[in-house]
């Protein structure tokens, strides 16, 4: 995820999101496919660890596109909201596939883990598309040094805030996102 973490934010900013988001959807679904039939057949366990890896990978466009998807679709007051309850569906579905595997085979928990990327897939595909960018529309430093002075010279409120200032935002739209005016 390091290694390719900005690159999935380049392109979460300047591309339609749908895209790489149905493609690492359809990709996960069948790798996960794959940990099945690796399950299913016993095979080497030195497999099912590649597997993980490519999946790894694959899911790596993710996070940058819903966090751009995110703020371009809520208000500034909607998003702490909407984070939150990311977060508890994420920990909800660590705990719900533990569970899985106490009642069912491994085969069976890939399988399932791949039905929820198909109907992500399904989601996506079928949501309306966003508008384009334009190439070269964001990036350092133009649209950062311009989303900070929107930040600094807001007229209507004095002070902004930082929701995450020790880590570096991995795309503009969360960089657009985590400097905003504090009233907003």
């Amino acid at each position: 995820m390091v290694l390719f973490g900005p690159l999935a934010g380049a392109l979460a900013d300047r591309y339609d999101r749908r895209r790489p988001m149905i493609a690492s959807d359809v990709i996960r679904a069948a790798i996960m496919m794959l940990l099945a039939a690796v399950a299913m057949a016993d095979l080497p366990v030195f497999l099912a660890s590649v597997l993980a890896a490519a999946s790894t990978v694959a899911s790596v466009v993710y996070p940058p596109c819903v966090a751009a998807t995110t703020s371009r679709i809520l208000t500034a007051a909607d998003l702490p909201a909407a984070t939150a309850t990311r977060s508890a569906i994420g920990a909800a579905s660590v705990v719900a596939g533990a569970l899985l595997l106490l009642l069912h085979s491994p085969a069976w928990a890939f399988v399932i883990k791949a039905s929820t990327f198909a109907v992500s897939a399904l989601f996506w595909s079928a949501s309306a598309p966003s508008s384009r960018r334009r190439r070269g529309t964001c990036g350092p430093p133009r649209t950062w040094v311009r989303d900070t002075n929107f930040a600094r010279d807001s007229r209507h409120c004095g002070a902004t805030r930082l929701q995450s200032a020790s880590s570096a935002p991995t795309s503009c739209a969360a960089l657009r996102t985590e400097l905003t005016p504090s009233c907003c």
